[in-house]
C-alpha cells in the first residue's frame, strides 16, 4: 500500500474563546481646522484614529468630541496589540483635547512599549485633557509609563475618568503613568491596576505636579516583573515634589516595600505638601506599610487621615511607616482600631469614637473644606457629593464589575456590615458564557452565578468574568489534504444553536472522525450537527 494512504486526516473540532484578527481601521480626517474657533470635531472611531496617525498635526490645535465613541474594535486591530497611542517620543501630542463629557469605551492595548495608553506621550505646558471618561479600558503596557488616558504627561487634566483595567511594569496609573509638571483637577479612576513598580490608583509617579479634588477607588496589585517591586499607593505609586490637597483614596493597595493608602513614597527635593486629603483602603505590603504613606523623605503633610486596614512583614505604621529627614506632618490622624496599628511614625492615633467626632479635628476647616456627620462619619470633603461608605466605619462596600460588558450584568453591591451574610448574582447574556468570580487580587473566589460570602472588614471589589461563545475547527495532522466547513459560520453563537460541520477530503486521504479538543470523539460521519454548549 502506498505511504499516502497509511496517513490519516483526522479533524479535531476546538472551543476557543478567541476572535479572529482583522486590521486596524482607516484612519479619516475629521471636520474642522483646529484652530479654537474652529476644532477638529471627532465623531467617530476614524477620525479617533486619525488624530493616533497625525500627532505631528497637533501642534497648539484644538480637539472637541462630538458624542460617546465605541472602541471595542481596537481588540481586533494590529494583530492583536490594539490601539495606537495619541502621541510617542517622536511625536507627542502638543494638543487641547476636550471630551465635552462623553465617553470612550472598550479601549484596548496590549503592547510591550513604554508610553501607551489612549495618549501615549502628552508633553507642553499648554496641552490639555479635559471632559473625557475612558469606560472599561483592557491596557496592558511595557516596562515604563502606562495609563488609561496618557502613559505620560506634562500639562493639564481636568475632570477625567476611567475604569476596567490597566497593567505594566513601571509607572503604572489608573488614569495616569507618569505625570510630571502637571495639573490634575476633579478626575477619578476606579480601574484596576497592576504593576511593579510606581503603581497608583489615579497615577503611577507624580513629579513636580499637583492634584487636587481628585480621587481612586479601584485596586492597586504588586505583580513581579523582575523590578523593584516598590512605591505602591492608593493615589500615587510615587510622588515627587508635588502636592496633593482635596483628594482621597479608597483603593485597597496589596503591594511589597514602600506601600501606602495614599501615597507609596513621598520623597522631594524641594517643596512637597499634602494637605486635607485621606485613605480607607485596606493596605498590605512586606516592608514600609503605611495607612496614609508607606515611606517619607521630606515633605509637609497636614490635615490628612487614614482608616483602613494595615498589614506587613516588618516596619507598619496606622499613618506612616517610615520617616526620614525633614518631615512635618500637622494635625494628622489614624484609627487605631479599624487599622489595627497602635503606633505611627508621624501622626495621632485615636480611636473609632474619636475619629468621628469634630472635636478631635480642631485646626481643620470646616467651613470651606470639611464636613463631618459627629457620630456617624468620617470626615469627608465638601466638594464630594456627601458621605460615601467609605466615611461610615460601620459600614463596607461591595462593588461589582462585569469584565465584559457586553457578556452579562452584576447584581448584589451595596453596603454591608462586617459579618453580614452577602449574596451576588451574575446573569449571562446570548452568546456568552460565565467563567468565575475573581477578587481584586484575581483569585478565583467562585464559578457559580450565585455566590455568597461573609463580608469582610474593608470595602470589596468582585468580578464577573464572561466568555464568547465561538466555534473555530483544526485539521490534524497539519498539513492533512481535506476541507472543513462550518454552516452558519457566524463569530458568536448561542447556547444549543446547531451547527453543521463538514469534512472533505483530498484524493489519498481518508476521514477519521471529529474530536473535541480533549480528544473526545463527536462524530465519525464526514458531516453531522454540532449542538454548541454554553461553556468552551
Amino acid at each position: 500500500m502506498d505511504k499516502l494512504l497509511r496517513s490519516f486526516l483526522i479533524i479535531g473540532l476546538v472551543m476557543l474563546a478567541v476572535p479572529a484578527i482583522y486590521s486596524q481601521t482607516t484612519p479619516v480626517a475629521p471636520a474642522g481646522s483646529g484652530e479654537s474657533h474652529n476644532p477638529y470635531l471627532i465623531y467617530t472611531l476614524e477620525e479617533l484614529y486619525w488624530i493616533s496617525r497625525n500627532p505631528e498635526e497637533s501642534i497648539g490645535k484644538y480637539y472637541q468630541q462630538m458624542t460617546d465613541i465605541d472602541a471595542s474594535a481596537t481588540v481586533n486591530w494590529n494583530g492583536g496589540q490594539g490601539w495606537e497611542p495619541i502621541g510617542n517620543n517622536d511625536n507627542p501630542f502638543y494638543g487641547r483635547y476636550d471630551g465635552q463629557g462623553y465617553t470612550i469605551s472598550g479601549l484596548y492595548i496590549n503592547r510591550q512599549e513604554n508610553h501607551q495608553g489612549l495618549f501615549g506621550m502628552v508633553y507642553a505646558s499648554y496641552a490639555s485633557i479635559s471632559n473625557l471618561g475612558l469606560v472599561n479600558v483592557n491596557i496592558t503596557g511595557g516596562d515604563r509609563h502606562t495609563g488609561a488616558l496618557s502613559g505620560l504627561i506634562y500639562g493639564t487634566v481636568d475632570n477625567c475618568y476611567s475604569t476596567g483595567k490597566v497593567s505594566g511594569k513601571g509607572d503604572v496609573g489608573g488614569l495616569l503613568g507618569h505625570a510630571m509638571l502637571v495639573n490634575v483637577s476633579e478626575s477619578y479612576s476606579s480601574a484596576r491596576v497592576y504593576g511593579d513598580n510606581r503603581v497608583g490608583g489615579l497615577a503611577g509617579s507624580l513629579r513636580n505636579g499637583i492634584i487636587e479634588n481628585s480621587y481612586s477607588e479601584g485596586p492597586v496589585n504588586y505583580i513581579d516583573l523582575a523590578g523593584d517591586g516598590m512605591h505602591l499607593g492608593g493615589l500615587v505609586g510615587f510622588s515627587q515634589s508635588s502636592t496633593i490637597k482635596r483628594s482621597f483614596s479608597t483603593s485597597n493597595v496589596y503591594g511589597n516595600d514602600d506601600t501606602g493608602g495614599l501615597i507609596g513614597y513621598n520623597w522631594s527635593m524641594s517643596d512637597s505638601l499634602v494637605i486635607d486629603s485621606y485613605s480607607t483602603g485596606k493596605v498590605t505590603g512586606s516592608s514600609n506599610v503605611g495607612g496614609l504613606v508607606g515611606r517619607i523623605n521630606y515633605g509637609a503633610f497636614i490635615n490628612c487621615y487614614s482608616t483602613g486596614i494595615v498589614s506587613g512583614n516588618s516596619v507598619t505604621g496606622g499613618l506612616v511607616a517610615e520617616i526620614s529627614n525633614d518631615v512635618s506632618i500637622e494635625h494628622c490622624y489614624w484609627d487605631t482600631e479599624t487599622s489595627g496599628q497602635p503606633t505611627s511614625e508621624g501622626g495621632e492615633g485615636k480611636t473609632t469614637a474619636e475619629m468621628i467626632d469634630v472635636n478631635t479635628f480642631g485646626e481643620w476647616d470646616f467651613d470651606d473644606t470639611w464636613e463631618i456627620i459627629t457620630g456617624g462619619t468620617y470626615p469627608f470633603l465638601k466638594w464630594e457629593s456627601g458621605p460615601g461608605v467609605h466615611n461610615n466605619p460601620a459600614l463596607f462596600g461591595v462593588t461589582l464589575v462585569a469584565d465584559l460588558p457586553q457578556g452579562g450584568t452584576v447584581d448584589g453591591e451595596g453596603e454591608f456590615e462586617a459579618g453580614a451574610n452577602v449574596s451576588v448574582t451574575a446573569t449571562v447574556e446570548n452568546q456568552y458564557y460565565f467563567v468565575n468570580w475573581t477578587d481584586e487580587q484575581d483569585n478565583v473566589v467562585s464559578t457559580e452565578v450565585s455566590y455568597q460570602f461573609t463580608m469582610p472588614p474593608h470595602n470589596l471589589l468582585l468580578t464577573a468574568n464572561f466568555a464568547p461563545i465561538t466555534l473555530s475547527v483544526e485539521i490534524h495532522p497539519v498539513g492533512a489534504g481535506g476541507t472543513v466547513s462550518i454552516d452558519p459560520e457566524q463569530p458568536l453563537y448561542n447556547e444549543g444553536e446547531q451547527v453543521t460541520l463538514t469534512a472533505e477530503t483530498q484524493e489519498a486521504w481518508i476521514f477519521i472522525n471529529w474530536t473535541d479538543e480533549e480528544q473526545n470523539e463527536l462524530s465519525d460521519q464526514e458531516s453531522f450537527v454540532y449542538t454548541m454548549p454554553g461553556h468552551a
